[in-house]
Order: structure tokens, then C-alpha cells, then sequence
């Protein structure tokens, strides 16, 4: 236990934007892009073809880290660069939870731990540290993904199905 504990401290999450280091803007951008990869692959071992995934560049990201609605934060243990979480306020009612002024929350577009590093307890890091600042958090998924058992261990209800018939 002391050694996790001791990791945690090691762990650091901070914003960029474009006018960050340009080295840790080309880490985002690869890792941004292997994670298109992988929804991409996901989508076609399902007979799905993403017209959306397949529209994603390296330009996609950077505009994304010129738009201030968007908060994109890379998550570093000492020096290395592990995964990265992009996520823009939401304010939005559900019939799962109202919301009050000062009851605004986050909406997760995209939440990625490099390969080498999953499993190790990065992405809870992740989850935890924006569960300790925000009310309401919210995220979409494909059903079949592994990560949907990480979600709902993280507190997670699924709330919405979407359908497709193909």
C-alpha cells in the first residue's frame, strides 16, 4: 500500500494549450491519434464503419487545443508523459440529475493511458482527481469496450442505449 501511495505522488495532471512546450503538444498530438486508431479499430471489429474517426488529424488535435471550451490535461508520473484527458463543462439537466448554477459539471470527450502504463492506476488518478472538483461528470462509450468496466468501477451508471441497425 505505501507503495501506491507513494506513486500517487509522483503523478501530475496539467493543462496545455498551444501555448505550451512544443514537445509535450506533440505528445497529445500522438497520443490523440493512437486513440482515433483504437476507436476506429473498435468500430470496425463491430461492422461499423466511424465516418468521424476517419476525419481525425493531427490538425484535428491542435484545433482542439485552440478552443477554449475544451480542456485538455496531460497526466505525468516524474518526467514521463502517461495519458491525457479532454473534457468541456456541461451544464445539462438529465432526468438523472438536475443541475443548479453552482452545480456544473464536465463532460469527458476523451480519456486515454499510453499502453505500456494501463493497468497501473492512471486512469483512476484521473477520474478521482476530477471526481474531487466536479458535481456531475458525464462520458460517452462504446458498449463493447473494456473500458466501460473501468467506468462503472469508477462509480459510473450507464444511462442512455443507442441503437444502430445496419
Amino acid at each position: 500500500m505505501l507503495l501506491k501511495n507513494t506513486r500517487r505522488l509522483t503523478m501530475k495532471l496539467f493543462k496545455i494549450d498551444m501555448a505550451s512546450d512544443k514537445q509535450l503538444i506533440q505528445e497529445y498530438v500522438n497520443m490523440y491519434l493512437d486513440l482515433i486508431n483504437l476507436h476506429y479499430e473498435a468500430a470496425a471489429l463491430q461492422g461499423i464503419f466511424d465516418a468521424e474517426c476517419d476525419e481525425k488529424t493531427k490538425e484535428d488535435a491542435i484545433d482542439k487545443l485552440k478552443n477554449p471550451d475544451i480542456r485538455i490535461e496531460l497526466l505525468c508520473d516524474h518526467t514521463e508523459v502517461v495519458g491525457y484527458v479532454k473534457y468541456k463543462t456541461d451544464n445539462t439537466e438529465t432526468a438523472h440529475m438536475k443541475v443548479n448554477d453552482e452545480d456544473t459539471g464536465i463532460h469527458i470527450d476523451q480519456l486515454y493511458i499510453k499502453e505500456a502504463w494501463r493497468r497501473m492506476g492512471y486512469g483512476t488518478y484521473i477520474m478521482q482527481s476530477l471526481q474531487a472538483i466536479n458535481k456531475k461528470i458525464s462520458l460517452d462509450c462504446y458498449y463493447s469496450l473494456d473500458a466501460n468496466d473501468f467506468y462503472q468501477k469508477m462509480g459510473f451508471k450507464p444511462v442512455i442505449a443507442t441503437y444502430l441497425w445496419f
